[in-house]
């Protein structure tokens, strides 16, 4: 991996985000990020992840200077499948592609393992909305936000005017998106986007165990819940009980759940 670290805690995989010196989420960074998702979520002894940042800046999003120079040869789509490296689709499929970065967001979304962030820094524009779709958020003081892209006469992407709305509310996305403003650490405590603040010599380490209590519980429920968790704001309440229904009788017939039933009958 040329952007990204990885280093395995028993079963909490660390993945340090490390394109310096700014830290921004080129197309390779954001490719190797994927990949070692996909790679996790069929390892086993993996049961949660932690995203961390190698550098003072946790991500900051697309790099604007190389974006606009290699912008005179081609479009914003050439760019992205270029950078990235979208070698399983067609021409075809690249021309006329409507996801865009989205295709990665949804494998990112795949991955059914518990993901938790530990924001070091600022997290800009794609950096902000790669932060969001991990399950929980721990910052340090040094920690901003903002969505950048109203600032350069952008909109959204990364399907972070999907969930901010669902995370701050509908007005408070508005206003973050519209005015591009910064976010601190104390609001982003009090709109719900961090979890906690964590003094940043601690932050990693507060992270890293958070994750090895996930990784502690029996994994089958644990990803079963962040399956339905993920999926729950888009559906009725008819179709998340029929969702959960099926993955509580698997749950119950895993060993874990009967080695726990056993010890409590004990007790």
């Amino acid at each position: 991996m040329d952007q990204i670290d990885v280093e395995q805690h028993g079963s909490v995989l660390e993945v340090r985000l490390s394109n310096e010196p700014y830290n921004g989420l080129s197309g390779t960074m954001f490719r190797e990020y994927v990949e070692t998702l996909q790679s996790a979520s069929r390892d086993d002894a993996v049961r949660a992840i932690v995203t961390t940042s190698a550098v003072a800046n946790w991500c900051v999003g697309g790099e604007l200077g190389d974006l606009s120079e290699r912008l005179t040869t081609g479009t914003l789509s050439d760019l992205l499948h270029e950078s990235v490296g979208d070698h399983d689709l067609s021409l075809l499929d690249r021309r006329f592609d409507r996801l865009g970065p989205g295709r990665l967001v949804l494998a990112i979304r795949a991955c059914h393992k518990p993901m938790i962030a530990a924001v070091n820094g600022p997290a800009a524009g794609g950096g902000m909305a790669l932060a969001l779709w991990h399950d929980v958020r721990f910052c340090s003081e040094r920690a901003l936000f903002t969505t950048a892209f109203a600032k350069l006469g952008l909109t959204a992407e990364m399907g972070i005017s999907y969930l901010l709305p669902r995370i701050v509310g509908e007005q408070v996305a508005a206003d973050v998106m519209l005015t591009a403003r910064r976010i601190d650490a104390a609001e982003a405590l009090r709109l719900g986007m961090v979890l906690e603040v964590v003094d940043g010599d601690r932050l990693r380490q507060h992270a890293l165990d958070y994750a090895e209590r996930l990784a502690a519980r029996p994994p089958f429920g644990t990803q079963a819940s962040v399956r339905l968790l993920r999926g729950s704001l888009d559906r009725t309440l008819e179709q998340q009980l029929d969702q959960e229904w099926p993955y509580q009788v698997a749950a119950f017939s895993s060993p874990e759940a009967q080695e726990a039933f056993r010890a409590f009958r004990e007790r």
